[in-house]
C-alpha cells in the first residue's frame, strides 16, 4: 500500500493505483448500470473487463507518480519552473508572472510534471500567461498541471498550457475541484509500445464536486491506444459547461473528445467535439480507430444540454457524434451532430457512422439532429505533424484564440 499524508490529509491507494472511494462508486456504479433483466444471464464481469479501462489506467498513472523530485514552491509568484518542477504545499492564492510565458519549461529525463499542488485551498491564477514546454522525448509521461491524490478546494483559472506531453492537467481523488477559462493546446504524445495508453488535456479521476468551466483542449496528437480531450474516471458530481476539445487526431488509435467511465451525475452543457480523425495508417497496432464526440461508459445519472459533434472521421472503425454504452439514465437533450463519417480512405467502408449510437437503458434522447454525413480528408499514411508553434493565446482572462 502506498500511503501519503500531508497535513490533516491521508490517503491510501492499492498497486492498481485506485483509492478505496474510487471502487465504492465503481460498485454503485455498475449496480445501477446492471439493474436490468437483460443481464440477468449475463457475464457482467466480462462486460465491466472489456468497457471499463479505468484500472489499467490509473495503475499507468500511479506507476509513474514518484517519478523526480519537484523544488519546493516557497512564495505565492511563480516566476520561474526549473526542469524537475515545482511542488505547492502550503495553502494560498498562487499567481504565474509574465515572465512564464517568455520561458518554456525544459523538463528532463525524471520530470513528472511542471506544477504539483500537495495542499488544500489553493488558487493557481495563470493570469492569462501561457505555460509551455520543450520536450525531447514524445514517449514521455509529463503532466502540466498535477493536483496530488487527497486535496479539497482546489481553482485553476485563466491561462495556457502548451505543448505538454501525457496530460495537461490530472487531478486525482479531489473535492471540490475549479477549472476555468484553460486552454491546453498542441499536445504531441507517442507511444505505441505499451498498451492502454491515453493522453488526455484534462484528467479527472476519484474526484467529487468537479466543475470545469469554458475550458478548450485543441490540437492533440496522438499515436497511442487512444486519446481524449476531457476524460473523466470513477467521479461523482460534476458539471462541465462551454467546453471545447478540436483537432483531435490520433495516428494509431481511437479519438474521443469527452469520455467518461464509471461515473455518476455528471452535467454536460454547451459543449463542443469538433474536428476528430483516426489515421489507420495501414497499422493494426492500437486496439481500435473508432471516433466519437461524446462517449459515456459504464455511467448513471448523465446530461448532456445542447452539446455538438460536428466534423468527425473514423479510419478503419466506427464514428459516433454520441455513443453511449451501458449507461443508465441519461438524457441528451438538443444534440446537434453534423459531417460524422466512419471509414475513411476506401478501402474502410465497413464502419458505421451516426449521430447518436446508444447501447444502455434509460436512455433519453430528445430533439437532436440528424447526422449528415461528409467525407473528410482521406490520407491514410499521413504523417504526425509538429504543434502550431502558437497555437492559442489568450488575450483576456477568459477570450481564445486560434492562431
Amino acid at each position: 500500500m502506498d500511503k501519503k499524508v500531508t497535513g490533516a490529509k491521508t490517503t491510501s491507494n492499492d498497486d492498481t493505483g485506485q483509492a478505496p472511494g474510487d471502487r465504492l462508486l465503481r460498485d454503485r456504479v455498475f449496480a445501477r448500470v446492471f439493474d436490468h433483466a437483460i443481464f440477468r444471464d449475463i457475464d457482467t464481469a466480462a462486460l465491466v473487463q472489456k468497457h471499463d479501462p479505468s484500472p489499467a489506467i490509473l495503475q499507468i498513472n500511479a506507476a509513474h507518480a514518484s517519478a523526480g523530485v519537484p523544488a519546493l514552491q516557497t512564495h505565492t509568484t511563480i516566476t520561474s519552473i526549473p526542469p524537475e518542477g515545482i511542488v505547492i504545499r502550503q495553502p494560498g492564492h498562487y499567481i504565474l508572472s509574465e515572465k512564464i510565458s517568455n520561458t518554456p519549461w525544459q523538463p528532463n529525463a525524471l520530470s513528472h510534471a511542471a506544477i504539483i499542488i500537495d495542499a488544500d485551498d489553493v488558487v493557481l491564477d495563470m493570469a492569462g500567461q501561457r505555460l509551455s514546454a520543450t520536450i525531447d522525448d514524445n514517449s514521455q509521461h509529463l503532466v502540466g498541471i498535477l493536483i496530488k491524490a487527497g486535496c479539497r478546494g482546489i481553482s485553476v483559472l485563466d491561462g495556457v498550457l502548451a505543448n505538454m506531453g501525457y496530460y495537461g492537467i490530472q487531478a486525482d481523488s479531489v473535492h471540490n475541484l475549479t477549472l476555468r477559462n484553460i486552454s491546453v493546446c498542441g499536445q504531441v504524445f507517442a507511444n505505441l509500445h505499451k498498451r492502454g495508453l491515453c493522453p488526455a488535456g484534462i484528467f479527472i479521476s476519484g474526484s467529487e464536486r468537479v466543475t470545469i468551466t469554458n475550458c478548450r483542449v485543441q490540437y492533440l496528437y496522438a499515436a497511442a491506444d487512444a486519446c481524449a480531450g476531457i476524460q473523466v474516471l470513477t467521479t461523482c458530481g460534476a458539471t462541465i459547461s462551454g467546453c471545447e476539445v478540436n483537432h483531435a487526431a490520433n495516428y494509431n488509435g481511437a479519438v474521443v473528445g469527452f469520455y467518461y467511465a464509471a461515473c455518476m451525475d455528471i452535467i454536460t452543457t454547451n459543449c463542443k467535439a469538433t474536428h476528430h480523425q483516426s489515421h489507420g495508417r495501414g497499422k493494426k497496432s492500437g486496439t481500435s480507430h473508432t471516433v466519437r464526440g461524446f462517449m459515456p461508459v459504464l455511467s448513471v445519472d448523465l446530461v448532456y444540454d445542447h452539446c455538438v459533434a460536428d466534423t468527425l472521421a473514423g479510419s478503419t472503425g466506427d464514428c459516433h457524434g454520441i455513443s453511449v454504452i451501458l449507461a443508465n439514465t441519461v438524457k441528451v437533450r438538443g444534440f446537434c451532430a453534423s459531417n460524422v463519417v466512419g471509414g475513411t480512405p476506401p478501402p474502410y467502408t465497413r464502419p458505421r457512422a451516426s449521430g447518436h449510437g446508444q447501447y444502455g437503458h434509460d436512455v433519453i434522447p430528445r430533439h437532436g439532429a440528424p447526422n449528415v454525413s461528409i467525407p473528410l480528408r482521406g490520407d491514410d499514411d499521413v504523417p504526425m505533424p509538429a504543434p502550431p508553434a502558437n497555437p492559442a493565446t489568450v488575450a483576456s482572462a477568459s477570450q481564445f484564440r486560434v492562431l
